[in-house]
């Protein structure tokens, strides 16, 4: 028997755009919540289908083997990275940002995840006004995310529709 899926999570990204995370994509985050101390901190990436009024994250890769994990830290696989982003763009999703795990019920960015995030925005080849990151605290509510969109200047906190 599977699981129920969980119900897909909306977010204004401006007054013409929305983000919505897929059930899947939930679920998958869901999988890997740092719920006990042995759980490392995980993430991946996030691949979406973008139409003038909506950044629909239909996938969500990772953690992979070849990550590095801890308790406090995640350092994902560059090169397995770039090959997921080629292979997602040959199906017609974009790279649209990363999620990763914290040990917290309501997780925060640290100043490590919003730097790595605006070097990421700057350094990446793309047409978007923005990147999307997602941390997954252990609270498997909605406030157990902090959902947020990033350039390579500035951050904004998303709230849930």
């Amino acid at each position: 028997m599977t699981a129920p899926m969980r119900r897909p999570i909306q977010f204004r990204i401006n007054p013409n755009q929305r983000l919505v995370l897929t059930g899947k994509v939930i679920e998958h985050f869901w999988k890997h919540t740092q719920k006990s101390f042995l759980i490392p901190e995980s993430g991946g990436q996030l691949f979406a289908r973008i139409t003038p009024k909506c950044v629909t994250v239909t996938d969500a890769t990772g953690p992979y083997r070849s990550d590095l994990l801890s308790r406090y830290c995640f350092v994902p696989n560059k090169r397995r990275q770039r090959a997921d982003i080629q292979e997602f763009f040959k199906r017609g999703l974009h790279y649209v940002g990363d999620w990763h795990t914290h040990p917290q019920n309501i997780p925060t960015p640290s100043s490590l995840d919003l730097e790595s995030m605006a070097d990421c925005f700057k350094k990446s080849r793309h047409e978007l006004e923005s990147f999307v990151m997602v941390i997954v605290g252990t609270e498997e509510q909605e406030q157990g995310l902090w959902v947020g969109i990033h350039t390579s200047a500035s951050y904004t906190k998303l709230n849930p529709l």
